[in-house]
């Protein structure tokens, strides 16, 4: 999942926007392989953050909502792992939804202006 995401950006692969989104999703279930242990789900924060930070630097919608997935589903896993019972965790989870749609409604916007869309 890495190498494509590594050569799609640069053309070797083609059509970029798919390839781009088929390997962060490869990447994304690659880290989530990982999860039982502490390191593996710093492993899969990071990688569904990377993602997330390459759409909306690229403005892509279709890679943010990979990223978007992926962290929905790795997200509410490691706060359960590492508060256990805690009433903080659905606020914390609550905090980082609000903030994935507060950056796809930007990044749909960016996404429009660079098209030219109305």
């Amino acid at each position: 999942g890495l190498v494509w995401l590594g050569l799609g950006p640069r053309g070797r692969l083609t059509p970029r926007q798919p390839v781009l989104a088929l390997s962060s999703a490869a990447a994304i279930v690659g880290s989530m392989a990982t999860l039982p242990t502490d390191w593996g789900f710093v492993l899969a924060l990071v990688t569904v953050a990377s993602i997330v930070a390459l759409a909306v630097q690229r403005a892509d919608l279709l890679l943010l909502a990979v990223g978007a997935l992926g962290t929905l589903g790795v997200l509410p896993a490691a706060a359960n792992e590492w508060f256990p019972g805690s009433v903080a965790v659905p606020l914390v989870l609550l905090g980082v939804g609000l903030l994935l749609v507060a950056v796809a409604l930007w990044t749909a916007r960016r996404h429009r202006d660079r098209s030219g869309g109305a």
